[in-house]
């Protein structure tokens, strides 16, 4: 029950501090690490070459210092208090529902200018053309796809292999999120890191697809068979299902068209609600993203303590 206890305390931690600004972030220094080796790795190798090591480099020297950590944490008194607190830095439930939830607040005070400015905390996409919907549908699509990425993912893979394997796929994650661009500059450069958080992220955003369709309640039927239909609506293999788990838990429409950098994207829609959706149907995505996250952290934990103990 060790590990277990663990998780409870980091999502305990996550959920009364998140991650404070002033406290040094993991993710920070392996960022840091990339754009460090980047430059004389491409001097070193041609790109594709050159993004595999970077990608193994980061990924292996990640998931060893936190062996090391592990071990040591492990060896002194009350160090599972040190782990716990490591895990929660992987573990981002309480900045993603603070965040969307911001942006709500504002959309209800009738600030649009504001929503679309704290929005950029969110999305990748061209804030400033988004009206009132526009900006409810980018909140949803986010809290959703992130709900895998920040939540479930690390937890599953500390289930799977403790502290290293939860920060190694923070690793792979952050490499994604840095260099896995489909552009001139990453396209080979980045193919690594951008097939490795595909393959990490395969079950991880299933996961979530079901645990969002539980968290539906009386709309699991409908959230489940959007999940299964109109998951494979988006470019991204893993990032569609729970968008639409979330869709059909909602019955709304999701994707269609996005402006990038001025350049417009026609995606497909995911789900069938007709119309894009409203603030209501963005509330209840946050709380049905908060929901769902400790439904799935809570049927982790429940199957590793049934399996191993």
């Amino acid at each position: 029950m060790h590990k277990i206890s663990v998780l409870a305390g980091a999502v305990a931690i996550d959920l009364m501090i998140g991650d404070p600004r002033w406290l040094p972030h993991p993710v920070v220094a392996i960022g840091a690490a990339i754009n460090w080796l980047e430059r004389p790795l491409r001097k070193m190798f041609r790109p594709k070459t050159g993004g595999v090591v970077l990608c193994a480099a980061i990924v292996s020297a990640v998931f060893g210092v936190f062996y090391l950590f592990q071990k040591l944490l492990g060896a002194i008194p009350f160090g599972f208090i040190g782990t716990a607190f490591f895990l929660s830095m992987a573990i981002a439930l309480r900045g993603l529902v603070f965040e969307a939830g911001k942006i709500m607040l504002s959309l209800k005070r009738g600030n649009v200018e504001k929503a679309r400015e704290n929005l950029k905390a969110l999305v990748g996409r061209d804030t400033y053309i988004l009206d009132e919907r526009g900006i409810v549908r980018a909140v949803i699509e986010s809290v959703a796809e992130n709900a895998s990425d920040g939540v479930i993912a690390p937890v599953f893979y500390y289930i799977a292999g403790g502290l290293p394997l939860a920060m190694a796929y923070k690793a792979v994650n952050t490499l994604d999120s840095m260099v896995g661009y489909k552009n001139e500059k990453y396209m080979d450069f980045g193919w690594a890191s951008a097939r490795l958080d595909d393959i990490a992220n395969f079950m991880p955003a299933r996961l979530t697809g079901i645990f969002i369709s539980l968290a539906s309640g009386r709309n699991f039927a409908r959230a489940l068979k959007t999940m299964v239909r109109d998951g494979g609506n988006h470019p991204s293999p893993n990032s569609g299902r729970p968008m639409a788990a979330m869709a059909g838990a909602l019955g709304i429409a999701l994707g269609g068209p996005a402006v990038y950098q001025g350049v417009l994207e026609k995606k497909p829609f995911i789900g069938s609600g007709g119309e894009l959706p409203g603030p209501d149907s963005g509330r209840k995505a946050v709380r049905l993203t908060l929901a769902g996250s400790l439904i799935g952290m809570l049927i982790m934990g429940a199957g590793y303590a049934a399996i191993f103990h």
